[in-house]
């Protein structure tokens, strides 16, 4: 149960890593999508 325990915690360390260093490019992708997803929302409700 240790090494399991283990090996997830070194894989979230990881993964966390790897998000912090990818984060200045993920950010501007989110929040296109967000806005990209809003205004298409907005666009079919004012059509119909």
């Amino acid at each position: 149960m240790d090494d399991v325990l283990s090996k997830y915690k070194e894989f979230k360390h990881r993964l966390l890593f790897l998000l912090e260093m990818l984060e200045p490019f993920l950010d501007p992708m989110i929040t296109g999508t967000k806005n990209t997803t809003c205004e298409d929302a907005s666009n079919i409700h004012l059509e119909k």
